[in-house]
């Protein structure tokens, strides 16, 4: 609320309901089953090379080493990534 009674709130415009069976996979997990996900993403459009660009980590069992991988991609259309560089901790 502004000092002179008036909201400061502003009306978004509606987004559309999320629908997952109308996305696009852009990257899987590792493995198979339990434990195994691709994700916790950051992303980023670079205007000087027209690219998006993708920050996830790849997860694993526990048994496995859990979190040791990390990788950034790279993309013209936002839609199909290919991986530039890639951080593996070993344990």
């Amino acid at each position: 609320m502004r000092q002179d009674g008036r909201s400061t709130s502003k009306i978004l415009p509606a987004v559309e309901r999320f629908r997952p069976e109308r996305g696009h996979l852009v990257r899987k997990p590792p493995g198979d089953g339990p434990g195994f996900w691709c994700g916790a993403p950051g992303s980023y459009f670079d205007s000087d090379s027209r690219r998006f660009y993708l920050y996830f980590r790849l997860r694993y069992p526990l048994d496995q080493g859990r979190g040791r991988e990390f990788r950034i991609a790279s993309s013209p259309d936002g839609l199909d990534f290919d991986d530039v560089t890639a951080l593996i901790l070993m344990t």
